[in-house]
């Protein structure tokens, strides 16, 4: 495995993780927030809000361990040595 396809790789593992959060805090964060602090401005809980929870929750859940896969297939990078004269 060469350095740069090491770095792509850390690089997809980066924007997997960065989607994963992003699927809690706005499925499953903010809801329970809202719902928690009363906040006037928020919707109201309707029977599909914990049904939508759960999805964020669940496809969180997904990919987080497809990132894990990612990040599993990582081999010790072969470095080169390059043979200037010195």
């Amino acid at each position: 495995m060469t350095a740069v396809h090491h770095d792509q790789t850390k690089l997809l593992a980066t924007a997997l993780n960065s989607i994963t959060v992003a699927l809690i805090v706005i499925g499953f964060m903010m809801p329970v927030t809202a719902f928690s602090f009363g906040v006037a401005t928020a919707p109201p809980i309707k029977p599909a809000t914990p049904l939508f929870v759960l999805l964020c929750l669940y496809a969180g859940a997904i990919i987080r361990l497809a990132t894990r896969q990612v990040l599993g297939s990582l081999r010790p990078c072969v470095r080169v040595r390059s043979t200037s004269p010195s």
